[in-house]
């Protein structure tokens, strides 16, 4: 799986991120929500939502950005998930959802 963020202006220039968890086999989107304010708590709620307790993945990439924490890590350790961090030296490296939301964003 990977996840990341993604922002979002509304009709009225509100700033809205969302969260896009998805499963990197068939580029299936598993999960996705909307807040104002992310963070490592919100993210960690995410998860837990998305993923059923017998759910069969292993890993979860994500980048460098501050919501993606140590306590996130754990938390996401709890859950039988091992955390992958995308390289330092290559911030772009995780074009998964990028992709998916530009085609998305474009067909609408």
């Amino acid at each position: 799986m990977a996840c990341d963020f993604f922002v979002v202006v509304t009709a009225r220039f509100r700033i809205l991120y969302v969260f896009v968890l998805m499963e990197l086999g068939r580029r299936r989107i598993l999960y996705c929500n909307v807040t104002d304010h992310p963070g490592a708590e919100w993210t960690l709620q995410q998860l837990r939502e998305a993923l059923p307790g017998d759910h069969p993945f292993r890993f979860l990439i994500y980048d460098r950005d501050s919501i993606f924490s140590l306590e996130l890590d754990r938390g996401v350790a709890a859950m039988g998930v091992r955390v992958l961090r995308t390289p330092p030296e290559r911030p772009k490296q995780m074009p998964f959802a990028s992709v998916w939301w530009e085609r998305s964003a474009g067909s609408a």
